[in-house]
This record gives C-alpha cells, structure tokens and sequence, in this order.
C-alpha cells in the first residue's frame, strides 16, 4: 500500500448548459494516471490481495444488477480491477472470457495469482494497448476519478465491440446529503467529477450509447460507512439508434450546496 497526495483541493463547479457538476483547477489526466500506477491504495496488501467480506458482497450487489442481462459465455473487460474481487464473482457465476486491468502492477499481478484471471497494468490512457475488443466493459468506482471523462470514453471504445455493453457504477451526489461516512468525504481528492443518473446518462448518449437500465443503489463502503451509488448498464449503438434524450440535470448542483451545507455533520449513516 503507497500513501501520497494528488492534490491539495479544487472548486466544484456546475456547467450551466447541462447541469454537470465536476472539479475545476485539477492536474492534467497524465498526473492522475500517474498516481493510480505509483500510488495506488487498491492492493490490499495487508490481506495478501484479499478484499473485506464488505467490498465482496457489494461485488455481489454488482453482478446481481449485471449478470441478467448477459449470457455467460460473453467476454468481459473488468477496468480498474483492483486485485480481482468483482472478476472473481463473475467467475463464480460461470463466466469463463475474462480479463481485467488496473493502473498498478501489483493489482494486475494479484488479481492473477489469486483467481488465475489474466490482467495487465494498463491505465485509462494505454487502453489501446490491449488490441482486443470484448463484448462486456465493467467500471465500478472508475468514472468519478477521471479528469477526462471525453477521452476516457473514446479509449474504452477501443477495447469494446460494436454493440457491446458498458456498465458503470459511480457514486450518486444527488444524495450525498443523505449519507455521511465523515465530514465531506464524499469530497474526496481522488473524485473529481460528481454524477447524477441524468449526467452519467447524458455522457454516455454523446457517445451513442443507449441506456438500458439506471438505478440508484446503496454500497456499503465499510460496515457502518454507506455510499450512495448509481449503477447503469448502457448498449454501444450506431448514432442513429442512440437516440436518448437530453435531460438537464437539475438535482446535482442544488444536492452539492446541500451537503456542504450540512456536510460538518460527523456521523455514519
């Protein structure tokens, strides 16, 4: 496990167009990727790799909410892995065509020698690298990291196939007023873009992606730390078929201004 800093604050800034609410005056994308490669937290190295019985039951949640939708023989692409937990819960489930990748090596190299699951250290940025493509992409705790969320979006087209599915699933500021885990830790350095279901539908269907299910859900982070969540499963059609309609987003800005309002509240919910 790295300690480190990314940075050391930023504004939280609402779009006026769309509603978006993201992180302003933060490093360029090659920093983050930098950080998630030298200073990643996600080894579990005091467990030998092994995540807490509450990171795998939410892996559970996850492939409950996935799983049917798909057939078991497609192949699916875990991006940010960790050490393998939620490819491990696929694996279970009988799902054989699996892959996975992290920015740090040490995560990539476990998730293989725990669950014999190929993985490689790759970031967002190298996704290219892969030179193959696969029919499922899962992001779980993925997308809010992201400075570039545009280019994110056209680097995992690389590696998905036409039609194929993306899930994501990222935390829900429209209701982080509504849980607390510590005072404004849902401001934490490492998020830096703050999703609505209205927002993360939008940036999807800019890249002609339909929407085939959103729901809020409800992970527990710790057993008494709970986060809000979101957890999306989206179809990658032709521009002509994507036809999703733009919806403002109206909850996301007016839910941030409540939080911090209210956010020097220390208590777990």
């Amino acid at each position: 496990m790295s300690s480190g800093s990314l940075l050391n604050g930023y504004d939280v800034v609402a779009c006026q167009d769309c509603g978006f609410c993201f992180a302003d005056s933060i490093p360029e994308q090659m920093i983050f990727d930098h950080y998630y490669t030298e200073m990643s937290k996600y080894e579990y190295s005091d467990h030998d790799g092994i995540q807490s019985d509450t990171d795998l039951q939410r892996f559970r949640e996850a492939a409950d909410l996935i799983s049917p939708h798909l057939d078991t023989n497609v192949s699916l692409l875990d991006i940010g892995c960790a050490t393998g937990g939620l490819l491990a819960e696929f694996k279970r489930r009988g799902f054989a065509d699996l892959f996975g990748v992290d920015p740090s090596p040490a995560c990539a190299e476990t998730t293989q020698r725990l669950y014999g699951i190929p993985a490689r250290p790759l970031s967002i940025s190298t996704l290219d690298q892969l030179g193959d493509r696969f029919d499922v992409i899962v992001l779980t705790g993925v997308l809010e990291h992201l400075r570039d969320v545009d280019f994110a979006l056209n680097m995992m087209k690389t590696c998905l196939r036409s039609g194929g599915y993306i899930y994501y699933e990222v935390p829900d500021a429209t209701r982080y007023d509504q849980h607390f885990s510590a005072p404004f830790q849902f401001f934490s350095m490492e998020h830096v873009n703050f999703f609505s279901p209205k927002s993360l539908t939008n940036l999807l269907a800019r890249f002609s992606f339909s929407c085939i299910f959103t729901e809020r859900v409800t992970r527990h982070l710790s057993p008494i730390a709970i986060e809000p969540g979101i957890g999306s499963l989206f179809r990658w059609d032709s521009p002509n078929l994507a036809e999703t309609p733009f919806m403002r987003d109206d909850e996301t800005e007016a839910a941030l201004r409540r939080y911090i309002i209210h956010g020097d509240r220390n208590k777990c919910a």
